[in-house]
């Protein structure tokens, strides 16, 4: 019996450019999901998901005799039950009767690498279980690749050609910057927040993929140009955190004062990067609208993941004097919590918004059965 749990996922720059060969940079956040693993008697595999009201019984015998293409039968044209049973037939190699349970701190579909942190969590617990891995409280970096590697191919079954960059950043953790094909990790950046906003709107990443590829092939001078920018914006924001994480600081003062000129030029790529997103015809106008509400406060935001709806970031910067509101008679006396908290509220009149700490640890285990949160959900309602 164990507990794996799996962050979720942002993209700081780099969406779409990453799909034409161009850099892209992502980072995990401290919003996770949960799978608890139960080992029962009878021949039976189950799928819990209480949040959505979704549990399934598989009988172990018909799974072995199918092959991984007819398992979309049995998946009640989910794709994300399919890749559940793809990795429970390709792992397991013991018969074994297994109850998986599944909660989450963050919303299916918007963007947040919900399916990767599924994946890689199915995939740990099952690796486990088979004996291809051994539980401990850091994994070692062959058992990480072969989590990685195994929820890669759960994330084909959903999305036909994934990048790699949300299998990767949800096993190992951190950030990383992605670039065509090759991946280079962040253990450690520095301890930046971020308000994460859910428009509430659905996104259809392959359609929004096609449409600026499909501006590509039409207005090559043009566009190419724009995805350059985000390549460089990419390149600015790589070397900010590799040099963050190679600095060795003298006082807790310089490095507080590096932190303060990292987050005024990662606002400052936030805003152009959106634009330049804006440009490619991937926004939205729910995206304008939480722009508009973070821009009372003088913060910085972008869309994060395909565009068209999903969701957008503002970046929380610990500097007050970059806070102000004159609407909501905020001033430099005010502490950054009390800014966050009325950004929050502000925002949380319309849309689903929390806040949370990026560069957080990648896939974790848990051995206590307390371990399992009671989950305060995100409003679906959003």
């Amino acid at each position: 019996m164990a507990i794996v749990s799996v962050p979720g996922k942002v993209i700081l720059v780099g969406e779409h450019a990453v799909v034409h060969g161009k850099r892209a940079i992502a980072s995990t956040i401290d919003r996770r999901l949960y799978a608890k693993f139960e080992k029962v008697e009878d021949d039976v595999l189950t799928l819990n998901i209480p949040d959505y009201s979704y549990e399934k019984n598989w009988d172990i015998s018909e799974l072995s005799g199918l092959s991984d293409d007819d398992l979309s039968n049995l998946s009640d044209g989910l794709t994300l039950v399919q890749a559940f049973l793809y990795l429970y037939k390709n792992i397991i190699k013991i018969k074994l009767g297994v109850k998986v349970t599944v909660k989450s701190q963050f919303l299916v579909g918007i963007g947040l690498g919900s399916s990767a942190a599924f994946n890689t969590a199915i995939s740990t617990g099952f690796l486990q279980i088979n004996g291809d891995i051994e539980y401990t409280s850091e994994f070692a970096d062959e058992d990480l690749k072969t989590i990685s590697d195994w929820s890669f191919k759960g994330e084909t079954i959903i999305h036909g050609t994934p990048s790699g960059i949300d299998n990767t950043i949800c096993t190992y953790g951190g950030a990383l910057m992605f670039h065509q094909g090759k991946i280079e990790h962040f253990p450690r950046i520095p301890e930046l927040s971020i308000i994460v906003s859910n428009t509430g709107i659905a996104r259809d990443t392959k359609l929004y993929v096609m449409k600026v590829t499909g501006l590509l092939n039409l207005y090559e001078s043009v566009v190419d140009p724009l995805l350059d920018c985000l390549d460089n914006i990419a390149i600015r924001i790589y070397d900010l955190f590799h040099e963050f994480s190679t600095s060795e600081y003298e006082t807790d003062d310089d490095k507080i004062e590096d932190k303060h000129q990292i987050e005024s030029q990662i606002g400052t790529f936030f805003s152009i990067s959106h634009n330049v997103l804006n440009a490619l015809g991937v926004g939205h106008n729910e995206l304008e609208n939480i722009i508009s509400i973070a821009n009372e406060f003088h913060l910085q935001t972008k869309l994060t993941g395909s565009g068209g709806g999903g969701c957008a970031i503002t970046l929380v910067k610990s500097s007050t004097y970059l806070c102000y509101s004159s609407r909501y008679h905020i001033n430099i006396l005010d502490t950054p919590d009390h800014i966050v908290d009325t950004v929050l509220e502000r925002l949380n009149e319309k849309y689903s918004s929390f806040m949370t700490r990026m560069g957080c640890k990648g896939v974790q285990y848990h051995d206590d059965l307390d371990d399992f949160p009671e989950v305060e959900w995100v409003n679906t309602d959003a």
